[in-house]
């Protein structure tokens, strides 16, 4: 039988997601090729730490933490992942919250190995009225779609003999696991400036990374100023996640921020987006793209946002769009 060993209010903002860590400095910094995995399967399993992903990421969770010997999934989850876990020392603290900052510690299992079974699903309006922090949840917010309900997440540490393979073990409408589950066994540092040589991705070659100095060189050279930093960012601003890079630009005197894509075709994007949690995009604000059949194209939710320097900015993408084709053709 599973035993409550402590429950508490995690989340507190929107797309919050769930820390089960040790002590860790990194567990806040997730960064995008990781990210994007995690989101794919809704977990992502370091060694000192793993991120769940909520069913909705609304920010409001009520989680509790059981001890159990057994798994043994509730009847009402919607969502069941278990993953390995590991307590290397009896004086271990184990951290819950919603990006692994400090928070009342766990209860110690022992050291040893564990399965760590994560189960979400909706609260109803009648279990949200007994949970401190949850009354705002009525039934007439509930008439709307389950979907406005806040969450319970329960955790359940199980011991076994060996650390066993991560499992899908219940899946909603809509979520459609990869077939091989991701672990990742080490943990690199992001970098945070275009001088730092260091792939982001697979699909990153030594001419991309060389490109954002030029991209560097050519503000300098339109905007008369002294060389500004491109800010490497995790991921691809604009089209697919695996494309490989994106720089982001805020250090131009009188110009408002913006940022350049390069994918793997050395299509060139300008544009803005909004950040989410853990350095993932949350939207695309705007983006410029210009093809030799449609010209000039401005894609944005709001007509409002096409920028005051729009044409600067489309002669901007006309230059470095000439010189990342001299840049990227073969050599010889």
């Amino acid at each position: 039988m599973a035993k409550l060993m402590m429950a508490l209010k995690t989340g507190g903002s929107r797309n919050a997601l769930i820390s089960v860590s040790r002590p860790s400095d990194y567990v806040r910094d997730v960064f995008w090729e990781v990210f994007v995995t995690g989101a794919a399967q809704k977990f992502i399993w370091f060694p000192d730490f793993i991120l769940f992903f909520p069913l909705r990421r609304s920010g409001n969770y009520w989680t509790e933490i059981y001890a159990s010997d057994t798994l043994e999934l509730q009847p009402e989850t919607v969502r069941a992942i278990a993953v390995p876990f590991t307590i290397e020392s009896e004086f271990e603290r184990i951290i819950v919250s919603d990006r692994g900052y400090e928070s009342p510690a766990v209860d110690n299992q022992g050291e040893g190995s564990y399965q760590l079974l994560f189960e979400a699903r909706y609260l109803t309006v009648d279990e949200a009225n007994r949970l401190n922090g949850f009354d705002w949840y009525t039934s007439e917010i509930s008439k709307g779609s389950q979907m406005s309900a806040p969450e319970l997440i329960r955790l359940t540490f199980i011991p076994t003999a060996d650390l066993l393979e991560p499992q899908i073990l219940r899946a909603e409408a809509g979520f459609n696991p990869p077939q091989t589950l991701s672990l990742n066994h080490s943990y690199q540092e992001p970098p945070r400036r275009t001088d730092i040589p260091f792939v982001l991705s697979a699909h990153i070659t030594p001419e991309t990374l060389e490109f954002i100095y030029i991209f560097e060189q050519t503000l300098q050279e339109f905007y008369q100023i002294e060389r500004p930093h491109a800010r490497i960012c995790r991921g691809s601003a604009f089209g697919d996640p695996e494309d490989p890079i994106w720089a982001e630009v805020i250090d131009i005197p009188s110009v408002f921020p913006f940022a350049i894509s390069i994918k793997r075709d050395e299509t060139i994007t300008l544009g803005l987006v909004a950040w989410g949690r853990f350095g993932q995009i949350h939207h695309v604000i705007w983006q410029l793209e210009h093809t030799s059949e449609e010209g000039f194209s401005w894609n944005t939710y709001n007509c409002g946002m096409i920028r005051c320097d729009a044409e600067d900015l489309q002669q901007l993408l006309l230059l470095l769009k000439e010189k990342a084709k001299i840049h990227f053709q073969p050599r010889s």
